[in-house]
């Protein structure tokens, strides 16, 4: 009997192919094989990565820059800075004369120079300063100078000078508010103690 109704269920699978469907319930071969592999991926390896051309997008930007730019500076820093141009700190000694400088970055091309006189004007040198390496805070730029005084400069002699700033074919000057900075030499004569003018001096 149970041999009999094996064979009238076949004779039916082949009359009606619909008996013939898999159950729902029971996934292909390849369908297992996809669940396989799926299982065994990490999460990362399920990432998928895109390139730019693959969106009809350009795969490199470009951007040119002039010289001449001027970047967009802050308004608190334009408070401070009323002139593009500003002596830092300056220190004098009996042989020489530096300072540091802080402009404006205005444009990467850039130049600045201390111009000075020793005769009041009748005659002056330029002396130009070299930018501080790793001074730029994005918005300005340090320099620094140093010149050498002169021996010739007499006692109460007087060094006038006035920093300039050459920019994007413009010129910027810090003099002080027209007055010049100004540095005056002093010599001191020294003069040995009193107890030394009726002492011995011994020299081995």
């Amino acid at each position: 009997r149970s041999g009999s109704a094996v064979q009238t269920l076949l004779h039916s699978m082949e009359a009606d192919p619909n008996l013939r469907r898999r159950c729902k319930s029971l996934p292909t071969p390849t369908e297992r094989a996809k669940l396989e592999i799926s299982r065994s991926r990490s999460p990362t390896s399920q990432k998928k990565v895109r390139f730019a051309d693959s969106l009809g997008l350009e795969l490199i930007s470009v951007k040119h820059f002039d010289d001449t730019d001027v970047p967009e500076v802050p308004e608190r820093i334009l408070l401070q800075f009323t002139n593009p141009v500003l002596l830092e700190t300056v220190e004098a000694d009996e042989f020489s004369l530096s300072g540091f400088v802080r402009v404006l970055n205005l444009a990467f091309e850039k130049s600045v120079s201390l111009r000075y006189s020793l005769n009041n004007w009748i005659t002056f040198m330029d002396s130009l300063a070299s930018y501080v390496p790793d001074s730029s805070d994005g918005v300005t730029d340090k320099f620094c100078f140093k010149i050498v005084m002169p021996t010739y400069l007499d006692n109460g002699g007087t060094l006038q000078f006035a920093i300039k700033y050459c920019v994007g074919g413009q010129e910027f000057w810090d003099n002080n508010n027209g007055n010049n900075y100004k540095v005056r030499r002093h010599r001191f004569k020294m003069s040995p103690p009193r107890e030394w003018e009726n002492g011995w001096i011994h020299f081995i």
